[in-house]
């Protein structure tokens, strides 16, 4: 299960530096590891900077491909990856509008903050559970985005294991705290919803301090790719944001088993987030 990033957030007072991310900002205070949406209301937004810019190829896609950085209060860097405009347009319009209409939206407790999770699976524990989902995009993830994964993450038997569609609607859920992904491998997030349409996102948080705060904007069809060991949230100020998460494993085994062996390694070092974990 994702788990909260309380484990590591008081390494590190507010004053102290925070590697790469230099630059200050106004924003709300944390509550319990929960930002208050309304708090944020005229906050400066701080987007991330990716600071290489390459271009690539992935089958019929060739574009920018962008990696970014953020630095832990422990020296950890963990990088994200901005794929831009991998997925056309027009068949976002089409993923997009057979989301908002499904009605079966799961609102059971989230793992990282006991709130309604407003989301549902179309794959889930390596099998697809949503076929106008699989038609669509079935095909990107095979040949584009896996790929993709198995060479800049160095692992050749990564398999995926969920996606899930989260939903950030005015009078539901604005945001969800920092929290590592601990069950994945790899994260992607593939944009939905126009930026225009709303006000916040996915931002990284390197320290415990929210000043580090950066936000990674999405354009539809933007998929952003990040490792275990990022510390990321979401919070949604204003307006609708929908987005669709990638869950990968190292291998079909840890799919099949549920495990994450990718600890075991960091578990021996005394690796604080492995020994949570």
């Amino acid at each position: 299960a994702d788990f909260p990033t309380s484990h590591w957030a008081n390494q590190v007072a507010c004053s102290a530096p925070v590697g790469a991310v230099t630059n200050e900002f106004t924003s709300a205070e944390l509550i319990d590891g929960q930002c208050s949406a309304e708090a944020w209301v005229g906050a400066d937004i701080r987007e991330l900077c990716f600071e290489e810019v390459a271009k690539s190829r992935l089958g019929s896609w060739c574009g920018q491909e962008q990696c970014g950085y953020a630095v832990r209060p422990d020296k950890k860097v963990s990088r994200i990856f901005r794929l831009c405009g991998l997925v056309p347009c027009t068949l976002i319009a089409d993923v997009l509008c057979h989301v908002k209409s499904v009605s079966d939206v799961g609102v059971g407790s989230d793992s990282v903050d006991g709130l309604p999770t407003y989301e549902f699976y179309a794959f889930r524990h390596g099998k697809w559970c949503d076929d106008i989902l699989r038609e669509h995009l079935g095909k990107t993830i095979e040949s584009q985005i896996l790929p993709f994964i198995r060479s800049r993450f160095g692992c050749p038997t990564c398999a995926l294991s969920d996606i899930l569609v989260r939903r950030y609607l005015p009078g539901e859920r604005r945001a969800h705290s920092v929290h590592l992904d601990g069950h994945s491998f790899v994260t992607a997030v593939l944009g939905l919803t126009d930026p225009a349409e709303y006000k916040g996102g996915l931002y990284l948080q390197p320290s415990a301090c929210s000043s580090s705060q950066r936000f990674a904007r999405t354009e539809p069809g933007d998929l952003l790719v990040h490792g275990f060991d990022l510390p990321h949230g979401v919070l949604v100020v204003s307006g609708s944001r929908y987005s669709m998460v990638l869950w990968i494993k190292d291998a079909p085994e840890s799919v099949i088993e549920g495990t994450t062996p990718w600890y075991d390694t960091l578990l021996k070092g005394g690796d604080a987030d492995a020994i949570f974990q």
